[in-house]
């Protein structure tokens, strides 16, 4: 730096503070320009639907899953938008609650249950996140319908052998009965009834404590109880 007497000082290679200076702050306002622009850019592209390119997205999914889409692409693409409670996703997708618990992989909206206010908040998944897992998991959504046939087969076998446990349970019973019923008509012992009991003696009156001694009016039987 030297003195040039002009009242300021010059850069010994001939360029002036001042004029650096002001070139580094058009530098730093070009640069903040540029940089203005390109957040402008990706709002501007972050508030369109990802589908049919309109402006105004739908803030809830936006906001809950991170995607960009209108209400009308929405409406018209339920395949890919519609949401899945954790049950449906479960049982269409074959997915376990650890897998669904991930929330890296799906983020959820959770809204109050419609049904009762006490029970447990719904679990939202968007359909196009579960499915493409559904089909990374299991290698394609034919790999996934065979999976499920399995499980079906495997689930009408498993009802079909209890079914056919009941049955022979059933014969046997039946066997067993009919097997008693002839031992009783061979013997000639009367069929099994039910007691019809009335008091024979009441406590306080022939007894000495609180038991009363009731007898059954067709085979006789007797016994004793407490007549609380």
């Amino acid at each position: 730096m030297r003195d040039t007497r002009g009242g300021y000082l010059a850069a010994e290679d001939g360029g002036s503070v001042a004029g650096a200076l002001g070139r580094e702050t058009r530098r730093l306002r070009m640069q903040g320009t540029a940089d203005g622009a390109e957040q402008q850019q990706q709002k501007a592209e972050s508030s369109a639907c990802g589908e049919c390119r309109a402006v105004g997205v739908d803030q809830a999914y936006l906001r809950e899953y991170r995607v960009a889409v209108c209400a009308k692409c929405i409406g018209e693409m339920a395949d890919k938008y519609s949401l899945l409670t954790k049950t449906e996703a479960k049982e269409d997708y074959l997915l376990t609650d650890s897998e669904l618990g991930d929330r890296e992989l799906f983020p959820v909206w959770e809204k109050a249950n419609p049904h009762k206010s006490t029970w447990n908040n719904m679990l939202l998944f968007l359909r196009m996140h579960v499915e493409a897992f559904a089909v990374q998991k299991w290698g394609s959504l034919e790999a996934l319908d065979e999976e499920f046939a399995r499980r079906t087969d495997v689930k009408r076998a498993r009802k079909e052998k209890k079914y056919q446990q009941s049955v022979a349970e059933l014969r046997r019973r039946t066997r067993v009965e009919e097997a008693e019923r002839g031992r009783r008509e061979r013997l000639k012992l009367k069929p099994a009834h039910e007691h019809r009991f009335e008091p024979v003696v009441a406590g306080g009156e022939q007894a000495d404590d609180a038991f009363t001694l009731r007898r059954c009016v067709e085979c006789g039987l007797e016994e004793e109880y407490l007549d609380l």
